[in-house]
Order: structure tokens, then sequence, then C-alpha cells
């Protein structure tokens, strides 16, 4: 018997995106999945560009909501899930090409088993066709690793540029973190579903086409985001003990850095990574009231995500971001 296929949201988040999102809609238009059981949403971060005046004219028929601030990553998608009809959501960078089985690649893993939530895609380079990254662990700093291969097919967490959810799972959980803005909004919400008993996974035939990230230098640019992301990731979602731990570890780590940066006289990082424990701070009440929330909800202990090595070993996270440092 032929299965049949769940309604699913594509949701393509756009920023200036002239450029680019049309041409990630056109490669959207092409995917084998029946026509009547996906929708395309383009969210609109408050371009400065008219991309949306160029969408609306190519794709008159693409459903279009328009923000009227630019809420970055976290909230620009959560303010778009009311009007998304589907049993499950799809969210996609306005960079992406997708390929014409990927949809159908999604779903299938997601409906292999009951557990399953969350679904990552594989996400190739546009120009080499080399894997840029599969999603990947979680670090005791509270960040993911990025991998481009695993053992099976459990991950930590699912790279966002390219994650399908299950609507009520994300509803449950408060969808992303809307205090991040940008940057490890997915680690912290698929380390959320591990913790309420759900399964993220990658569907490795599901393939998506990007560019190539330069790590050190987007590491550089929104360093602020990614600390304090990382921070409010580890302060909610540890148990207590291993909290300490992740403290202890991610304070020495920040004034590694803030010496490296020092020694280079790149001041502006240095002052990026004090802002950042600043803010974190500063919104301390409000981190600890969602880490109340989640550590009554949780059904999974630390040690059971540590057993099934959804954690990078302090070493190997040491050595991977080492290896991306540019002096």
């Amino acid at each position: 018997m032929k299965q049949i296929m769940p309604f699913v949201s594509i949701v393509v988040l756009n920023y200036n995106g002239k450029d680019l999102t049309p041409k990630c809609i056109e490669s959207l238009k092409k995917i084998e999945y029946p026509k009547n059981k996906y929708e395309i949403i383009v969210a609109d971060n408050n371009s400065e560009d008219n991309s949306i005046k160029e969408i609306r004219k190519k794709f008159p028929k693409i459903k279009i909501i328009e923000l009227y601030k630019n809420y970055g990553y976290a909230k620009g998608n959560n303010l778009v899930v009311k009007y998304c009809k589907g049993d499950y959501i799809v969210f996609l960078n306005q960079d992406i090409i997708v390929d014409k089985n990927w949809l159908k690649e999604l779903m299938k893993k997601a409906l292999s088993k009951k557990e399953i939530k969350v679904v990552g895609s594989k996400n190739v380079d546009k120009k080499t066709n080399d894997i840029n990254t599969i999603g990947g662990y979680f670090t005791l700093t509270g960040g993911g690793t990025v991998e481009k291969n695993l053992k099976g097919v459990e991950l930590g967490y699912a790279c966002g540029s390219s994650i399908l959810i299950e609507k009520k799972l994300f509803e449950e959980l408060g969808g992303f973190d809307e205090e991040y803005f940008m940057y490890n909004e997915e680690v912290d919400f698929c380390w959320r579903a591990w913790l309420m008993g759900h399964k993220v996974v990658l569907a490795e035939e599901a393939v998506v086409f990007r560019n190539k990230d330069d790590d050190e230098e987007k590491r550089r640019k929104f360093l602020f985001h990614i600390i304090k992301n990382q921070l409010q990731t580890a302060i909610k979602n540890f148990e207590g003990h291993n909290l300490v731990i992740s403290l202890i570890i991610t304070t020495l780590y920040n004034a590694l850095e803030m010496l490296r940066y020092t020694i280079h006289l790149d001041f502006k990082s240095v002052k990026k990574i004090i802002h950042a424990n600043i803010f974190v701070l500063k919104n301390l009440k409000k981190i600890i009231k969602k880490r109340k929330w989640i550590q009554k909800r949780r059904k999974i202990k630390d040690k059971d995500l540590f057993q099934k090595k959804l954690f990078i070993s302090l070493i190997e996270g040491i050595k991977k971001e080492v290896k991306y440092w540019k002096y």
C-alpha cells in the first residue's frame, strides 16, 4: 500500500535576498513531492533591497508574510509558524538550492520511526560538491560541532539551513529561543527535543546545495551572538553538576580567546566576548525561568545523551576549534 505523504510547510526566511531567494524558490518548484501536499511561504525580515517586490512579480501565487522588523532567524521563523498549514515545517535558508528528491527523503526518514521528530539535510557545496556539513554533536560549552561524516543516522543537532520539524513538537517546545536572534538556535532546539525523549536524525539522501562558509571569519563577525547563545543553551539544558563543569570550561575558553584576540590586536572581538557575557548576566533571571521549565519536563538525563555519543569530548572539541583559528 502506497504511503500517504503528510502536508508540509516550507518556510524560506528572506532578508535582502534579491539574488538568492528566487533561485531557492525555483528549485522548490521542481521537487518530486505531491504538489497538493506542500506549500511555500516566504517570510521577509524587513528587507531593504526590493526583494519581496521581485518575488511577488515572479511568483504571484507564493504566500508572503512581511515582517516589519528584522527579527533574525529565531523570531522571524517563529512568527510565521501560525500561518503554516503543514503537519511538518521545513525551515530553509534563502541561499539554499534543493535537490529534487530532498523533501521526499526528509519525510521518508521522519515517518520511519514515531520518535523521530527532527530531520536534517546533507549540505553540499554548490561549486565543488564537497560536503559542507550534515549537522553535528553538542559541545560542553553549549555549542555544536560542524560534521561532514556521521556514524549512524542520529545527530545531536540538524543544521538550521534546512531542517524539518514536526509542527506539534515545535509548538510544544515554544519554537526557537527568540533571545538568540541568530546562530545556535537549532542546536538549542534539537537539544531540548532530545531531552523531551524525541530523536534528531540525518536523512543522508536529502541534499541541499549552498556556498561554503569561512568558519573563522564567520565566528569573528558574529562572535557576540555565538558566545551569548552557547551560554544560554548550556544554562538552560544541562543538569546542575554538568552545568558547573560547562561554565568552568566556557570561562577558561573565553579567556583564552580574549588573550588570542588581544595578542593580535583584535580588540573588537574581545569587546564582543565581554558584551556577550554581560548580556547573559543581564538576562539571567529570564534564562533561569526557561531552565526551570525545561528541567521540570525533561525525560532524558545528561548521561543518556553522553552514552548515545551525542556530545563530543573536551579534547576533540578543542581540536576542532583550534583547526579554524587563523591567528
